[in-house]
């Protein structure tokens, strides 16, 4: 007789024994219920190892398509190239491997007319396409421009490697530096995140730089405590004992430390046989484009100047936008912490009216621009793009509009790979590239659906695992109540 509790070797049910009918006929069902369950859930199992099967082929299929069309560097260096390379390594730069220097021009007012079409009109030519002029060493170089940091001209060379796409050389120890290939100079809260995270993601630009180490327009004035990067700061101070981040050798430890290594650890092969060094790196600091640190002067040099008498045939890129609509983002990034409302908006606007009123009543709009007066000066990008025009020319300096990068991402882009002499994308990288920020977004599918297949699994596991033991402790406990009669 049913005793109203439940046997200890079944006290793991649910469902007690006193509430199934003890009859065969509900045992029997039971029974057909559970062998079918069995006979489904295995047949399940095979189609859902399958389909998991399919989708993980298909992930690595898609990643490795999408990894190849975005690499076309080689993918393996021949023992010849190796052994080319490690002996370019053991002799300084000036000796031995008979290569050709890539000489640097430096652009002067008093230069005589050729000189100075060479230097505006050969900007971004490569060592086997640019005049070779030999440039006395701070011969043509203002004195005014060397004293704004005299120890970058003490440390950078005049002749960088010309197997390497990026401007470096090896110092007295037979170490390699470098400067950056190009640049993104701003304007603030017109995109340069954007331009910056789709730009890194060609195969030749190393994306293992951090973004903006504002040693241009901030650091190298002192500044030690510019808004992002601080932990990596701190490593590169650390790692040369200085105090500040305003030396050159910070800047160029920078870069050592987060990028040569890894132009230093790709060598390629290019099509006469000859060992190259393809990648490059950035930096996209956009106090670089207006912050000169210091009191102005009508007439000042700026950084262009600076940049430009160190690096003339580096490349300049600057994105800008609709004006309005760069104050208003601009006014919503700032206002983080305080009043968004339509009031503190038109307060915020004429603020800033009447700034600039006031300054263009006293000042040149030059002065104005780049002492920062006004936080809507940035968007006056004429007077900002005049002045790095200025010294590299119009082939040097390369202007994006924000509208149309979002209108024509990949169009755009291609413009782009052109202008900083990269090798073209294969097929049609440059679209997978410009969906919304594809690689992130793809990375971000593969992981949620890695877990939704996971957390599939888990719940599917511990389902069955509850219906089989029911349906067992069910089954066991009619059958025991029908030989109990």
């Amino acid at each position: 007789m049913c005793s109203g509790k439940t046997s200890q070797t079944y006290n793991f049910c649910f469902i007690d024994a006193c509430t199934a009918a003890p009859t065969s006929m509900l045992a029997n069902l039971f029974g057909f219920f559970h062998q079918s369950f069995i006979m489904r859930t295995r047949m399940r199992k095979h189609k859902v190892t399958f389909v998991v099967i399919l989708v993980i082929i298909f992930c690595v299929v898609f990643v490795r398509v999408y990894t190849e069309s975005r690499d076309e560097s080689p993918k393996a260096i021949g023992q010849s190239i190796q052994k080319e390379y490690t002996k370019g390594r053991g002799e300084p730069h000036d000796q031995g491997r008979d290569t050709r220097v890539r000489i640097s021009p430096i652009a002067d007012p008093d230069l005589s007319e050729d000189l100075s079409k060479v230097e505006h009109g050969g900007i971004g030519m490569d060592a086997h396409t640019s005049p070779k002029i030999q440039t006395p060493l701070l011969r043509h170089i203002a004195s005014d421009i060397i004293s704004m940091k005299p120890d970058i001209f003490e440390t950078v060379p005049r002749q960088f490697l010309p197997d390497y796409k990026s401007p470096c050389w090896f110092n007295k120890q037979n170490e390699l530096y470098c400067l950056p290939y190009f640049y993104i100079i701003g304007v603030d809260k017109c995109g340069t995140t954007d331009l910056w995270d789709k730009i890194t993601q060609h195969p030749d630009v190393l994306a293992s730089v951090p973004k903006e180490p504002h040693w241009w327009g901030k650091r190298r004035h002192g500044c030690e405590q510019p808004p992002i990067h601080q932990k990596e700061a701190r490593q590169i101070s650390k790692m040369i004992g200085e105090k500040n981040d305003s030396s050159i050798e910070w800047y160029l430890n920078w870069f050592k430390t987060f990028g040569v290594k890894s132009i230093e650890s790709s060598p390629s092969q290019n099509a006469d046989g000859d060992v190259t060094f393809p990648k490059v790196f950035c930096d996209a600091s956009i106090s670089t484009c207006f912050n000169i640190g210091k009191p102005w002067e009508e007439g000042n040099y700026t950084n262009a100047d600076l940049i430009h008498a160190v690096q003339p045939q580096a490349k300049i890129v600057m994105i800008i936008r609709n004006p309005t609509q760069r104050f208003f983002s601009g006014f919503m990034y700032n206002s983080m912490y305080r009043d968004k409302s339509s009031a503190a908006l038109d307060l915020e606007v004429k603020e800033k009216i009447h700034c600039l009123t006031s300054c263009l009543q006293k000042h040149s709009e030059r002065y104005c621009v780049f002492t920062k007066t006004c936080e809507p000066l940035n968007t006056i990008y004429l007077t900002l793009v005049k002045d790095w025009m200025r010294v590299y020319g119009r082939d040097g300096v390369y202007v994006l509009r924000l509208e149309d990068w979002r209108k024509n991402c990949a169009e755009e882009l291609k413009k782009l790979i052109i202008f900083l002499e990269l090798r073209k994308y294969t097929y049609f990288a440059h679209y997978f590239v410009c969906i919304v920020s594809f690689a992130f977004w793809f990375k971000m599918f593969v992981f949620f659906a890695l877990f939704l297949l996971l957390l599939f699994c888990l719940v599917r596991r511990v389902i069955i695992t509850f219906c089989l033991s029911q349906a067992t402790c069910i089954q066991q406990h009619l059958i025991a109540s029908q030989n109990s009669k």
